[in-house]
């Protein structure tokens, strides 16, 4: 008998002893239990996490800051036990609320620690979504071009070689932007076009209906980009408007962020300032609930720039210095953000 068909009669026995309430109740009893071991295993990390969460703010740093040290520093722990499976999961769990919090040091630190435990593993899917993210797209974020397109490329093959398609869409999309972020020359175009049907390729190849179409929805947001670079403001518009209904549809609040500064950006650059301003805020409301310091950033920079050019100087100081929050111990790449960047710096 196979430990699968032991447990599987085993359950089966209790539940025609006890019934389905005494079944529930033994469930629950594993749960607890379950947890309690969790808590033993790892219980520096609650202690820690618990001092830190309970303690009053520090106004030199931020408690979400010190909460991902201390589980960037209690994976090293685990590493040094080959806890490697351990490390992969929590490291996976935690990869978009870095990402979203804006902690790309802690995100590159971990990532690299997963990294290692996944070639320990020969675990390639985790090897593929590290490289491609959590180190080649975060290193993007703080300014190192090389050794991110380094990590994504490598990714990518990975991604390539276990046929996950969604991951060498994604891979190929990171390129797209970074090679936009160098500049528009012709030749910076053309690549990006390229880097773009290859997503484009790759995302048609996906399984996932719901994968699929996260990937479509992010290829056309892509592709705006390239509209806004053409000074094509109207096309561009239509087409972020559709895909916000269908972003709003999913209450996917991260990624309506993201459309909404766009839009913001479309009329800041058509010079309707006004609706630029309903756009912002109504962007920098989801970047709050979502808690996307990157949207965050771009919503206060186009509302605070918007209000300057508007004369309004008591909402462009409130605006200007929520922005300087969230730059002032942060580095990270605005992309396609350069016109009201270069605004918000002329005026600063």
């Amino acid at each position: 008998m196979t430990i699968g068909t032991f447990f599987f009669y085993g359950f089966q026995s209790s539940i025609e002893r006890a019934g389905w309430l005494g079944f529930l109740l033994l469930l629950f009893g594993c749960i607890i239990i379950s947890g309690i071991w969790t808590i033993i295993k790892h219980r520096q990390t609650f202690i820690i996490l618990g001092g830190s969460i309970n303690q009053p703010s520090d106004p030199n740093e931020k408690q979400e800051s010190k909460i991902f040290d201390v589980l960037a520093n209690d994976l090293s722990k685990m590493m040094e036990k080959r806890e490697y499976s351990d490390i992969i999961r929590v490291g996976a769990t935690l990869s978009r609320a870095l990402w979203i919090a804006g902690e790309y040091k802690n995100r590159i630190t971990i990532g690299q620690l997963v990294y290692e435990a996944a070639c320990h593993m020969g675990d390639d899917f985790a090897r593929t979504t590290t490289l491609i993210d959590d180190i080649g797209w975060t290193y993007y974020q703080i300014d190192n071009v090389v050794t991110a397109k380094a990590n994504i490329t490598m990714g990518i093959k990975y991604a390539e070689k276990i046929g996950k398609n969604y991951w060498c869409a994604k891979g190929y999309r990171h390129l797209f932007n970074i090679e936009l972020s160098l500049g528009y020359s012709k030749d910076n175009i053309k690549n990006a076009h390229d880097y773009l049907k290859l997503a484009y390729k790759a995302a048609l190849e996906i399984t996932s209906v719901d994968g699929k179409q996260e990937m479509i929805n992010g290829i056309d947001y892509d592709k705006i980009e390239l509209l806004v670079i053409e000074k094509k403001y109207e096309e561009a518009n239509e087409k972020a408007l559709e895909i916000l209904e269908q972003y709003l549809a999913r209450k996917d609040n991260e990624r309506a962020a993201k459309l909404y500064s766009l839009l913001g950006k479309l009329s800041f650059l058509k010079e309707d300032y006004s609706a630029a301003i309903n756009s912002f805020l109504d962007g920098l409301r989801l970047a709050e609930q979502s808690n996307r310091i990157d949207e965050k950033i771009k919503n206060n920079m186009g509302l605070s720039v918007s209000k300057y050019i508007e004369g309004d100087m008591e909402r462009y100081n409130y605006y200007k210095n929520e922005c300087n929050k969230y730059f002032s111990n942060r580095k990270m790449q605005l992309i396609f953000w350069d016109d009201i960047l270069k605004k918000y710096k002329s005026i600063n």
